[in-house]
């Protein structure tokens, strides 16, 4: 028999880091899609904390660790786009990871929906 999860079974972090309507759609899902879900979306999300450190210290880290090295690679033929664009990155860097993350969970759920 599968069972719904209720919405306080969501990690609060969560909360912080994804859009309700995403969230909710994590709390609709029966414990096996469930199960999946925190398992992708743990193994392959991405840390705003840790993005930011990449982006402060080692600008082009920043680009590989969210999975675009095009933009990497971009990054580093301009110098950091003559360092705009590396300043950009590290007032940006959270709502960035968090639209990555979005995209990141929009892509699982729709793989066990």
């Amino acid at each position: 028999m599968e069972t719904k999860l209720i919405p306080h079974q969501v990690p609060q972090e969560f909360y912080e880091q994804l859009p309700y309507h995403i969230i909710e759609k994590i709390t609709n899902l029966n414990s096996d899609q469930y199960r999946a879900f925190m398992s992708h979306y743990q193994t392959e999300g991405k840390s705003p904390k840790t993005a930011f450190l990449l982006a402060l210290f080692f600008g082009i880290g920043f680009y590989f660790y969210l999975g675009k090295p095009g933009l990497g690679i971009l990054f580093l033929i301009t110098a950091g786009g003559f360092g705009i664009w590396a300043i950009y990155n590290c007032i940006k860097a959270k709502q960035i990871t968090l639209k990555v993350n979005e995209e990141l969970a929009i892509k699982i759920l729709s793989q066990i929906s």
